[in-house]
C-alpha cells in the first residue's frame, strides 16, 4: 500500500491525484524485481480502463515465473 502512513482522506486524494508513487528506478534491480514494479506501475494508473484486470496480472506473474525457470536459478538477477 503506497500511501499507508496517510491517514486521512484528503491527503491521500490529493496524493493520488498526483499519479503513481514514485517507485525505486529498476536500474540495478534483480530481474523479479524489475517485474514486479512494472505490474505495480500498470496498476496504479490513474485512469482504471488502462490498470490490468486480474486475469492479465495473473497471467503476467505466471509468465514471469516461466521466464525463471527457464533462466539459470543459480543467477536471479538477469541484468
Amino acid at each position: 500500500m503506497p500511501y499507508y502512513f496517510e491517514v486521512d482522506e484528503p491527503t491521500i486524494m490529493k496524493l493520488t491525484q498526483q499519479g503513481p508513487p514514485q517507485m525505486i528506478h529498476p536500474q540495478n534491480r534483480s530481474f523479479i524485481e524489475r517485474r514486479m514494479i512494472e505490474i505495480m506501475e500498470r496498476c496504479y494508473q490513474m485512469e482504471p480502463a488502462e490498470r490490468p484486470g486480474m486475469v492479465e496480472v495473473v497471467q503476467f506473474l505466471k509468465d514471469t515465473l516461466d521466464k525463471i525457470a527457464h533462466r539459470d536459478r543459480a543467477d536471479l538477477n538477469f541484468r
